[in-house]
């Protein structure tokens, strides 16, 4: 062997060497960061006409598992459900008041049937006749007061939904824009590593709106669905839409509901073609959704049936 060639080959360890000793610092400085997957770095042998001439880099790859990222997802979609119903609920408990409580519907009622069976067995009683129409109308003014917090309570989820639609909207237009960024990294020989994580950070993300899956393109890209089939991102943009209600007089009246549907976008950002729905419209007695969980899912059962 020549020195040349041995000093070619040292050379080839030491620069491989030095680009594992970055990939490791770059792990430990990101040891703590939110959606940063560890890096490793894979050697291969070199051969120039059968004799060995050093080493590369075969590839920096993600060390990530798959099955757990989707178990996060799932977990997040419930989560989130199961959070913004008891925010609601939670709010909603503060109106009727606490079990035992002087102000809550349950003692208005019993003060106002105690009334009354006083003023049965007295009914001559100016006293008790006042204090019966005294708490009737009180207990009238409670449940109306509460049926109007009810309903504000219901605009508000309503208001929440379309606001989930506008993240969600966010959010998968982003992945979209991402897919074609790690397609076209692949197709260059460049590394789509940072691409791949922040892609795995917004399917957090979105699953904690409503629950999706996914399925891998040769290409790099991914395609992401409802578990009902309804597309969200694959080879074309689509959008999700939604009008909410003007104020509660929607709900006190029981009118009619828009539907959130997703179109296809084409590129001048127009929608076109049939829509999917994912909640329909109508009167909240009417409503129904594919979506099985999720935040979104949580303010529509707020909406439509716990309030």
């Amino acid at each position: 062997m020549s020195l040349s060639i041995a000093l070619t080959n040292a050379l080839s360890g030491l620069n491989v060497n030095q680009k594992a000793l970055e990939v490791l610092s770059n792990n430990i400085a990101n040891a703590n960061t939110a959606g940063y997957s560890r890096q490793i770095v894979s050697q291969q042998a070199v051969y120039l006409a059968g004799s060995g001439a050093g080493v590369s880099i075969a590839d920096i790859s993600r060390k990530v598992d798959e099955y757990l990222n989707r178990a996060i997802q799932l977990q997040s979609s419930a989560t989130a459900k199961a959070s913004v119903t008891n925010q609601y609920l939670s709010r909603s408990h503060l109106l009727f008041g606490g079990p035992g409580g002087q102000n809550n519907l349950n003692s208005y009622i019993n003060n106002f049937f105690n009334a009354l069976q006083s003023l049965g067995i007295t009914p001559e009683s100016p006293s008790l006749k006042a204090n019966a129409v005294r708490t009737g109308t009180t207990f009238a003014s409670q449940v109306s007061s509460l049926s109007r917090e009810l309903q504000t309570l219901r605009f508000e989820a309503d208001q929440d939904v379309k606001m989930a639609v506008d993240n969600i909207n966010a959010n998968i237009t982003e992945l979209y824009n991402l897919n074609a960024a790690i397609a076209s990294s692949q197709s260059a020989g460049q590394s789509p590593i940072g691409f791949l994580d922040r892609r795995d950070t917004l399917l957090r993300q979105l699953s904690e709106y409503l629950d999706v899956q996914t399925y891998a393109r040769e290409n790099g890209a991914i395609n992401v669905f409802t578990s009902n089939g309804i597309n969200l991102v694959d080879e074309n943009l689509h959008r999700l839409t939604y009008s909410p209600a003007a104020s509660s007089d929607t709900f006190r009246d029981d009118a009619t509901l828009d539907a959130v549907r997703v179109y296809q976008i084409d590129q001048s950002g127009n929608a076109f073609g049939t829509p999917s729905v994912l909640v329909s419209g109508g009167s909240s007695s009417q409503v129904t959704s594919v979506i099985s969980s999720g935040k979104l899912k949580g303010l529509i059962d707020l909406r439509d049936r716990q309030l």
